[in-house]
């Protein structure tokens, strides 16, 4: 009986490991930036806004202000 404990707990804990190393691999988490230059933006950079988009953006910043 007592082996058989131990069987399952390890089993779960291999689970466990197999579960967070496969959760570690997922395709938005390849090709990060993993080291960081203080200062400096190194990621995609952004795309500007059109005007309807601005224009969206501070109607609703109006909004806010009005409260």
């Amino acid at each position: 009986m007592k082996k058989m404990v131990i069987k399952q707990s390890m089993l779960l804990v291999m689970f466990g490991a197999l579960t967070l190393t496969v959760s570690g691999c997922r395709e938005e988490e390849q090709n990060r930036i993993l080291s960081y230059d203080k200062g400096n933006y190194l990621g995609q950079a952004d795309t500007a806004l059109t005007k309807d988009e601005e224009s969206a953006l501070k109607s609703h910043v109006m909004r806010q202000y009005a409260w």
